[in-house]
């Protein structure tokens, strides 16, 4: 056996289990990125009155569609 048998081994084996996890939250980052960008387009679409009425204010639409408006 030569001594670089190993690390061709080590280059073969199974990935980190970090590469999948980033990759996975790479993917996470940019669904919830872009469902944000609709729920903000789908709110400014409502009126004053309609964003009064289930309780929230213009000013308060960014926080919702990133899940961080608490009342």
């Amino acid at each position: 056996m030569t001594p670089y048998s190993s690390k061709i081994f080590l280059i073969n084996s199974q990935p980190p289990v970090y590469v999948d996890s980033s990759l996975s939250n790479m993917f996470q980052t940019a669904r919830d990125y872009f469902q944000a960008r609709a729920t903000m387009r789908q709110l400014n679409e409502l009126t004053d009155r309609e964003l009064t009425d289930i309780g929230i204010t213009r000013a308060d639409i960014p926080a919702v569609a990133k899940g961080e408006f608490h009342r």
